[in-house]
Order: C-alpha cells, then structure tokens, then sequence
C-alpha cells in the first residue's frame, strides 16, 4: 500500500520588501544546499520601472473614493488616483495625493487611517496567499513552513514606522490557518533595506533577465 503520509515540512525565511514601486518577497530555506525560492507573482501589471516591478505585487492605493475598493491588486482603475502605499507607515505621510492630505489633517483623519490600514493589510494578505500556494509546493525542495519573516525598512524609519508594520503582519497572519503559516509562530526580525541588495537578492538565475532586461523603447506610459 502507498505511503499517504504528509511530506515532512522544512523551516525556511521569509523575506519580504515593500518598495515604493512594488512589493518582492523571498523564501530562504534553512536546510544545507538550498536554494533562493522568489515569491513570483504570475501577473504583474508594471507601473513605472519593468526592471524592479516585474513579478512583484503592485502597492498602490484607491483612497479618493469608495470605487471598487481601496487595493485592486494588478487592476487600474483610470477613473482614480493611484497612490504609493509606502508613505502611509508613517505617522505624518508624505504624500502627493492632495485629497489624502487634507483628509488625514481634517474630521475624515480616522476613517482615511482605517481606509490606508485596510489597504496595507489587503497588500500584505495577496503576497501571503501566493508565499501559502509557494510553500505548499513539493518540488525545489519543499514543502515549508515559515519559522521567521525577515521585513526590510528604509534607514529612516524609526520605531513607529516598524510597530505599525508589524501589528499589521500580525493581524493578516492571524487570518491564515494554512500549516505554513501555522505550524510555529513565526519571529519577526527587521534588518535595513539596500537598493543594490535588494536587485541581487531578487534576480535569480531563471529570472534575471526578466527583472533586469534593458526597457523597450516604445513601452506605454501611464
């Protein structure tokens, strides 16, 4: 008879950075001889960079109106201004979106900071739901479960700005009862972004040219 039994899990590290441009993530596995697993999302929509963007989560924001929602994940909406998500860890943002300005200085302050909090924890939530379908993955050596999750931060974020990020970590990991996510309660440790390190941290043999290919020529603007 068969042996049904589950595949024995391996520990492995998250990593995970927000960028202004887009959101990246990396799982590090823990056993001898493995290898760097990106988190590739099948179908990203770029924004700016292709370079930086392609296979990340898109972060952007709907915060001028109701619409369809404040994260529509790789959808536009034209009819809306998109606004960098970054900013909004902070307790004084800095934003161009002139309607968020005026309403976090305003009466509308507490319903726009559940609207932004809303929004950061629907990003976080679509990054870990495709780190769930990765980790589940019985090929390249897995599967996994997450024992630390590693979240990269700008040098100039103070202590407030790495609570927040946290708290809202927690809050998304809390709604997942996949084992990955389950099977310990993960550290979570912060260690300081780098520009040069992120770009070798997520080009892999596979998918360097994908990410650092030169830009086309006729590419559409938005």
């Amino acid at each position: 008879m068969a042996n049904r039994s589950p595949q024995r899990r391996k520990p492995t590290i998250l990593s995970k950075d927000w960028g202004s441009t887009a959101v990246r993530a990396s799982l590090y596995p823990r056993h001898q001889g493995a290898l760097l697993r990106e988190i590739w999302n099948q179908h990203p929509n770029p924004w700016y960079d292709e370079r930086y963007q392609e296979g990340g989560f898109c972060p952007y924001l709907y915060l001028n109106d109701d619409g369809d929602g404040v994260y529509l994940g790789e959808r536009i909406d034209l009819n809306r201004v998109a606004t960098p998500s970054k900013p909004f860890f902070a307790e004084v943002p800095m934003t161009n979106n002139e309607f968020v300005k005026a309403a976090l200085s305003g009466p509308r302050a507490k319903t726009m900071w559940e609207r932004i909090d809303t929004g950061l924890k629907k990003i976080i939530e679509t990054v870990f739901r495709q780190v769930v379908r990765d980790c589940n993955e019985t090929t390249k050596g897995g599967p996994f479960y997450i024992d630390e999750i590693a979240l990269a931060y700008p040098t100039y974020w103070t202590e407030v700005e790495r609570k927040k990020y946290e708290r809202l970590v927690r809050e998304v990991l809390s709604t997942f009862e996949d084992e990955c996510l389950r099977q310990v309660r993960p550290q979570i440790v912060f260690h300081e972004e780098c520009l040069a390190a992120a770009n070798n941290l997520f080009s892999t043999i596979t998918q360097s040219d994908a990410v650092m290919a030169p830009l086309p020529t006729n590419r559409p603007y938005w």
